[in-house]
């Protein structure tokens, strides 16, 4: 399968020859955190001069502020997941490592001699609607594919069984990155940090 001049070999040549960076994770977390602070804390200082949902409406400026940034914090972790899966050694990101972005795939692991592509979502219930009808058709055109709930909490799948679906430790177990050790602490450590520097 060609992929913006790339085929499969090209994938798994890369990913044979490719280093263990999994020693990183923890200084990836801190730079996206220390990166995005700056960003909530504008939308904290600016919020009130919206009047874009009904928190500001209500001039309710503490519910406006934690529903804008646990907004805008959610969405950049879905950018977050990729860079950290990109550190294993079993996995390419084509955007990250070759430029260009496959429609609807994160990451392409090669687990036990085969290539899966991969899309990454932090919570099992954020593909919804029209979305999902997307990513269905577009991951299912491989034989081997994952959709990624990264994170494991107590929320429904919105993603049909047509895909195949991972949750937390299922996904990071095959890349050799642990759950509970790398990851879990790290988005603790991550969430108080912008609780402590940008909520109070």
């Amino acid at each position: 399968m060609m992929n913006n001049g790339f085929d499969e070999k090209r994938f798994r040549d890369f990913i044979i020859n490719k280093g263990d960076n999994l020693h990183l994770i923890s200084a990836v977390f801190e730079e996206f955190t220390n990166a995005i602070i700056p960003e909530l804390m504008k939308i904290r200082d600016t919020i009130c001069e919206q009047n874009e949902n009904i928190y500001q409406v209500a001039a309710a400026r503490k519910l406006s502020v934690a529903n804008a940034i646990t907004r805008k914090y959610s969405t950049k972790l879905g950018l977050l997941w990729e860079r950290i899966a990109n550190l294993a050694p079993n996995v390419t990101s084509p955007e990250l490592d070759f430029g260009f972005k496959i429609p609807e795939v994160d990451v392409i692991v090669l687990f036990e001699s085969k290539l899966y592509y991969t899309q990454l979502k932090t919570q099992k219930n954020t593909l919804t609607g029209s979305q999902g009808n997307r990513t269905v058709e577009e991951l299912t055109q491989y034989d081997n594919h994952w959709f990624v709930a990264c994170i494991d909490t107590n929320a429904s799948w919105t993603a049909p069984k047509s895909l195949n679906r991972l949750l937390g430790r299922q996904f990071w177990s095959k890349i050799g990155i642990d759950y509970d050790k790398e990851i879990i602490p790290n988005l603790k450590k991550s969430v108080s940090s912008i609780e402590t520097r940008v909520m109070s």
